[in-house]
């Protein structure tokens, strides 16, 4: 009975185990765009409802970073930072910021962010031929 008892909460743990990776991430929320500034002339800091915030670089026309951390901070990547991540931006990076009501938008010539004000989201798309094509 006892080795019953073990080989199913040994089965059971692999199948868990198994089938962990294959349901969907879910991300927590962080709230309602409240504010949005200029953090240089290639970043925008936003800042949401809940007190997250938000840190967008244009690094290259086809390298954008995205940081983001809860109660107002952001915390460095420290050693696990891939050295494949530029350090700083290109000086000749053309970016553009366009509004409305509903989104922000950072166009590149090779990319488009789209930063949806309520809730926040973020949604990256790549230009092809002046076509917008979703990653």
């Amino acid at each position: 009975m006892d080795i019953r008892a073990r080989r199913s909460s040994l089965g059971l743990a692999l199948w868990a185990a198994l089938l962990a990776p294959a349901l969907p991430a879910v991300a927590a929320p962080v709230g309602n765009l409240a504010s949005v500034t200029a953090d240089g002339p290639h970043a925008l800091r936003l800042r949401t409802d809940s007190g997250s915030l938000l840190r967008i670089d244009v690094l290259a026309a086809d390298i954008v970073r995205v940081q983001a951390g809860r109660n107002g901070a952001l915390t460095g990547a420290g050693d696990k930072a891939a050295p494949i991540v530029l350090p700083q931006p290109d000086g000749a990076v053309q970016a553009q910021l366009e509004e409305d009501a509903q989104e922000i938008r950072v166009h590149t010539p090779a990319l488009l962010l789209h930063v949806q004000r309520q809730p926040l989201r973020l949604r990256l798309e790549r230009l092809d031929n002046c076509t917008a094509v979703p990653l």
